[in-house]
């Protein structure tokens, strides 16, 4: 089964090695993601995952910032200090 490209999104946003963002702005040129979108599932279902949730946080924010700029960063770490 394929990945939505949303989950597919966040499993790069995740690790964020070389070259992820070179392979999302590449996904996003072709398929649009929604930032909004991220930001929900992120928040729904990245919860179990194993390792540095501060850095898994970083990453979504970098790689909003890298995908749709200032403003939607902005929201997304609003969304995110959001309880």
């Amino acid at each position: 089964r394929v990945p939505e490209i949303h989950d597919l999104a966040l499993s790069k946003i995740l690790r964020w090695s070389d070259g992820d963002e070179r392979q999302l702005r590449h996904l996003h040129d072709h398929s649009p993601l929604d930032a909004t979108t991220l930001v929900a599932r992120y928040q729904a279902e990245m919860g179990h995952v194993m390792g540095d949730a501060k850095r898994h946080r970083e990453h979504l924010v970098l790689c909003i910032d890298a995908l749709f700029g200032d403003l939607a960063r902005a929201r997304a770490e609003a969304a995110l200090d959001t309880p």
